[in-house]
């Protein structure tokens, strides 16, 4: 995912990859905006956005 410049790029492979699924528009929106105000730490910001979506209820229950 950090080789990739696009926002929506990384969070499209970041959602496929974890959650095996395309994301959706909502997703997209509040991943970007999260990713945006981070863009100094982009790095740490895509590890949090991973470990968010693990520990989320649809990971849990489909994985």
């Amino acid at each position: 995912m950090l080789k990739l410049t696009d926002p929506r790029q990384q969070i499209a492979e970041t959602v496929w990859a974890v959650l095996s699924r395309p994301a959706t528009a909502e997703e997209l929106e509040l991943l970007g905006a999260y990713l945006a105000e981070r863009k100094a730490r982009s790095e740490d910001a895509l590890r949090q956005m991973v470990c968010a979506l693990i520990n989320s209820p649809e990971f849990r229950f489909n994985h």
